[in-house]
């Protein structure tokens, strides 16, 4: 198991982990593991890859309609 592989599942324990933005005790905005989303916003290789997974979502949903309407 990796350093990195030990930390993200310290940090899970620490700080839970949440798939959703959320405030925390002090008002500020954070995402998955405490990501401090006020000052630290996400980087574009994080900004890419989530409009990569939604562009994958929506393509899925839509060949899904095509295939109930044929």
């Amino acid at each position: 198991m990796s350093y990195m592989d030990v930390l993200q599942k310290q940090l899970v324990v620490d700080e839970g982990k949440r798939n959703k933005m959320y405030l925390d005790s002090k008002g500020i905005p954070r995402l998955e593991s405490g990501h401090n989303l006020r000052d630290n916003p996400l980087s574009d290789a994080a900004v890419n890859q989530i409009f990569a997974d939604d562009v994958a979502t929506l393509e899925g949903k839509c060949e899904s309609c095509l295939r109930l309407t044929n």
